[in-house]
């Protein structure tokens, strides 16, 4: 006989608010549309205003996590940038192990094996920056 062992339910994505805000182009004014062209060609594609890092913020962070990142560490993902729509993200407050660490040119990315939740029974393994992920103490 088999028996069915439900696995824990997912965070609710509304318990973790996006660390920035999101403005939509075609939500702009023409002057706003104009100048944010201007600075981006790719502006009117782009629905998130993240701002990406410098090389400077990029290597900072790559230097501080390799004090705890290493394969198998369990890690919780506490951002992310939003989904297409504009909502949050289901991954966010998802909690894994890190599956493969990146090199150059993706040296700021990892490989999450994420644990089941839900009704999930297939594994799923994330690709999410390493400025979204935060180590979980204690744990391994």
């Amino acid at each position: 006989m088999e028996h069915f062992h439900r696995n824990p339910t997912p965070p609710d994505p509304e318990d973790w608010p996006l660390d920035y805000e999101i403005t939509r182009f075609q939500d702009l004014t023409l002057e706003e549309q104009a100048s944010q062209l201007a600075a981006d060609p790719h502006t009117p594609w782009a629905r998130s205003t993240r701002k990406k890092l410098t090389p400077e913020e990029r290597a900072a962070m790559i230097a501080s996590a390799a004090n705890w990142l290493r394969l198998g560490q369990r890690v919780r993902i506490t951002g992310t940038s939003p989904s297409i729509d504009g909502t949050n993200e289901r991954r966010v407050g998802r909690v894994g192990v890190v599956w493969r660490v990146c090199g150059e040119p993706f040296a700021d990315h990892v490989h999450i094996n994420l644990d089941l939740i839900g009704q999930e029974r297939t594994e799923k393994v994330v690709f999410v920056e390493l400025r979204d992920v935060e180590p979980i103490e204690g744990e391994d």
